[in-house]
């Protein structure tokens, strides 16, 4: 899975910057923290993106914990809200997902999230 494109709200949020994250592999740009032995991050998204994709529906993930690289390279724990939505062209054939993640590490706390 490649990233086709990002807007400049989605780079804010991930530390990231459109010139270097688009066309990279998703998992690539966005892996699991290393330090974290019982990550769920990347398998969680690609499981939210696999059912909206099976599915040809949007698929909304309860809040997960899913790290990811400030700007000095070291992982900061961040919990997200994210939708994954199938884009279909004129015959219903899978085009690309849309995924929109919302940042909800200031609200989560340990009883609201998926994974460690």
């Amino acid at each position: 899975m490649r990233i086709l494109d990002v807007n400049d709200a989605h780079t804010a949020i991930t530390y990231t910057e459109r010139s270097r994250v688009a066309g990279e592999r998703l998992f690539d740009v966005f892996p699991d923290n290393p330090d974290l032995e019982d990550a769920t991050g990347v398998a969680g998204l690609f499981d939210s993106i696999r059912i909206a994709a099976q599915g040809r529906r949007q698929h909304a993930m309860k809040a997960q914990r899913y790290d990811l690289r400030g700007s000095d390279g070291r992982f900061l724990e961040r919990y997200w809200q994210t939708v994954s939505v199938p884009i279909l062209n004129d015959e219903a054939q899978l085009v690309c997902i849309l995924h929109q993640a919302r940042d909800v590490t200031e609200t989560v706390g340990t009883a609201g999230f998926v994974g460690h």
